[in-house]
């Protein structure tokens, strides 16, 4: 929680930054790296928006079948059964984080370029 807590202003300080960047450097708007040469426009396509959330969802998807398996192998160690309480209830918690994943696609095909441009790289 505490990071959470100081990543999410950070963030919006960096958004922010970068959009009145756009808007007051006019190299923004002609300077942009390969096929993005204008970094003022939202993305032409759903590429970029689904480049963003991929990273997530492949990290999250990963780290679950890993803990399963070892908290599979743990419980059958210790000779102990699976509570399904438990196992219902971090069912619900990957599906609302998938959903939560998801829906930085649409978030992010309303965001300036320049904005793609640096958030896409500090996910991989």
């Amino acid at each position: 929680l505490v990071t959470l807590a100081a990543q999410v202003p950070l963030t919006a300080t960096l958004w922010i930054s970068i959009r009145e960047m756009t808007y007051t450097f006019p190299s923004f708007v002609h300077g942009g790296p390969l096929s993005l040469p204008d970094l003022t426009q939202v993305p032409p396509s759903l590429l970029l928006p689904i480049l963003v959330a991929l990273p997530t969802i492949i990290v999250n998807e990963y780290s679950w079948v890993r803990d399963k398996q070892a908290a599979k192998d743990a419980i059958a160690q210790a000779g102990g059964t699976i509570d399904e309480t438990k196992a219902k209830k971090g069912d619900v918690l990957k599906w609302v984080i998938r959903a939560l994943s998801l829906c930085v696609v649409p978030i992010a095909q309303y965001l300036p370029l320049s904005i793609i441009a640096a958030w896409l790289p500090s996910r991989y």
